[in-house]
């Protein structure tokens, strides 16, 4: 008996198909690292951020469903990785109405690290911090320090004029974002 005769452009599409998917799963699987202030600009508008390669580089790839394209008001950018998290509206243009980017439990500013060792927190302990940023803007960037004392526990809140305030010598700080 003879077996049938496979097609080479068939035997190649099966092959291609083979190789692409586990490459596709892993750009889906990849984690998000950090944004960085450098980042925040490209953020403001729809249009960069989905062809930024930074962006990408950085696990944050973003698409859009573009087949309600005529009748769309805004666009919503929700991401959560691991103490990551982001939620964006945009406008139907793609320029940005609101935002909020949110890095849980990471350094700190160095001159904020060294203000919490000082003697008015003697006995506290830092339980965790947050880092939230609203619209991107690097001013509007808020640090919360998460205090415990045995049963006490405290918010501490600060900005970034706040922390360059808190250096011996103020204006010469390179870490405060």
């Amino acid at each position: 008996m003879k077996m049938p005769s496979v097609s080479f452009p068939l035997y190649s599409c099966i092959i291609l198909l083979i190789t692409a998917l586990p490459l596709h799963a892993q750009q889906q699987d990849r984690p998000l690292t950090p944004l960085s202030t450098d980042n925040f600009e490209c953020m403001q508008h729809v249009h960069c951020l989905t062809e930024s390669e930074a962006l990408k580089d950085k696990g944050w790839v973003f698409v859009f469903d573009n087949s309600v394209e005529k009748s769309i008001q805004e666009l919503t950018a929700s991401m959560n990785g691991e103490n990551i998290s982001l939620q964006a509206t945009y406008n139907k243009d793609g320029a940005l109405i609101n935002a909020t980017y949110k890095l849980q439990n990471f350094i700190l500013p160095s001159t904020l690290l060294v203000h919490l060792t000082g003697p008015e927190f003697d006995g506290w302990r830092m339980a965790g911090n947050e880092m939230v940023v609203n619209n991107f803007m690097a001013e509007q960037t808020e640090y919360r320090v998460f205090m415990e004392n045995g049963t006490k526990s405290k918010t501490l809140s600060f900005h970034p004029a706040e922390i360059k305030d808190l250096a011996p010598h103020a204006g010469q700080l390179t870490d405060i974002h």
